[in-house]
């Protein structure tokens, strides 16, 4: 979503491409057509950033399933005080 909302070039990730270059690839919108991986994509991140990146998707998870339920009772009483009006 950031990278739509800049719309602006990330390299390996993103790029703004002109009407005339898609048009002159034939209108493919093919990904790799216009967005290449960095050279130095090869390097691997140590593990301790990929952990603590573990650690964080993780944590999200939890939260957002929590969130969810929170969601779930509260629909569950909107239903119930139908159920008791109706």
């Amino acid at each position: 979503m950031k990278a739509y909302r800049a719309f602006a070039d990330e390299p390996g990730f993103a790029a703004v491409a002109a009407t005339a270059d898609v048009l002159a690839n034939g209108g493919n919108l093919s990904i790799p057509r216009y967005v290449r991986r960095p050279a130095d994509a090869g390097d691997r991140a140590p593990a301790s950033d990929l952990r603590s990146a573990w650690a964080e998707f993780a944590a999200a998870g939890r939260e957002f399933r929590r969130r969810m339920d929170e969601v779930v009772e509260m629909l569950d009483g909107v239903v119930a005080e139908g159920r008791a009006d109706g």
